[in-house]
């Protein structure tokens, strides 16, 4: 089968034509393949065509990749194109039924927030904290959970990237602050130990601490007298 002549022919009709229906924007080079996103790389297709220019495109290019991804997800939505155009309109009902009546962001186009925004919104949200038992669930929920080492990373790579607080000093208040919100709380909810408990628990990890060392220092004397015992056996 001739899949380019078939492909051509499909973006050939598409071109100029007025689609009134429910339909798909193509990129006719794809953008995997340098495709732009300027008009004349653009047609407009129902959904049966798109689905059907993504299985001529992979026939075509079968060793670029994006192009299989592509046609993989739409697969997944439909067997056929006509599976597909289904799901597709089905969808596109619905999520139109659902936000009837949104008018947020009605008429507005969707761009970074200025300056200005950020300092209002920042203003507005300023002392908003959450109910007592927000805190209560949110604690308990997290009690138990371990970040694995992979996240840590994530996260402090994330950081570095973060100039927001860099070089900046916080002050004495916000010090006492944070000290009186972390003071001996694993989640951070605000509750306090007395001055007796502090103290057990630094008498605890000190102890800890110093059974840790002698059980390292075992092991490695153990290590070390079974590898001398190993290579006196050997000669």
């Amino acid at each position: 089968m001739n899949y380019q002549l078939h492909y051509d022919r499909l973006i050939s009709r598409a071109r100029g034509r007025i689609l009134s229906g429910y339909h798909e924007k193509h990129h006719v080079v794809p953008r995997c393949m340098g495709g732009s996103n300027s008009k004349d790389n653009i047609v407009n297709l129902t959904a049966e065509e798109h689905y059907v220019a993504h299985q001529l495109l992979v026939k075509l290019y079968p060793e670029i990749g994006g192009l299989a991804v592509a046609a993989y997800f739409m697969a997944k939505k439909g067997a056929n194109n006509k599976d597909y155009a289904w799901l597709r309109r089905r969808y596109v009902a619905f999520s139109s039924q659902f936000l009837r009546g949104n008018t947020h962001t009605l008429g507005k186009k969707l761009r970074p927030r200025s300056a200005e925004h950020t300092l209002k919104i920042s203003k507005a949200l300023t002392g908003n904290k959450h109910s007592e038992a927000w805190n209560k669930n949110n604690a308990a929920a997290q009690m138990g959970k371990t970040i694995s080492q992979e996240t840590k990373t994530k996260m402090s790579l994330s950081k570095m990237g973060n100039t927001n607080t860099k070089g900046k000093k916080l002050s004495d208040e916000h010090r006492a602050k944070l000290s009186l919100a972390l003071l001996g709380n694993k989640r951070g909810v605000g509750r306090i130990f007395s001055i007796e408990h502090r103290a057990k628990l630094s008498a605890a990890r000190k102890r800890r601490s110093k059974e840790v060392s002698r059980a390292s220092v075992l092991k490695s004397w153990s290590t070390r007298r079974s590898h001398k015992m190993t290579v006196e056996a050997v000669i």
